[in-house]
């Protein structure tokens, strides 16, 4: 999906989100019909990465 929302400003708003003491969650949609296996695997590791910084909660 093309959201027009670049990678580093999901990790600045995750990550003001923590400071500001809340939790968040996160909802993906895996199979999209565009998606490649490349990109869905790319999907994976970035949540992976942002559930080991203690960015996301959940998902």
């Amino acid at each position: 999906m093309r959201k027009g929302i670049r990678i580093e400003e999901v990790e600045r708003i995750l990550s003001n989100i923590v400071w500001a003491g809340m939790n968040a969650n996160v909802y993906m949609i895996v199979g999209f019909p565009t998606e490649t296996e490349a990109e869905a695997l790319y999907s994976f590791s970035k949540v992976k990465e942002f559930v080991d910084k203690g960015l996301i909660r959940s998902c």
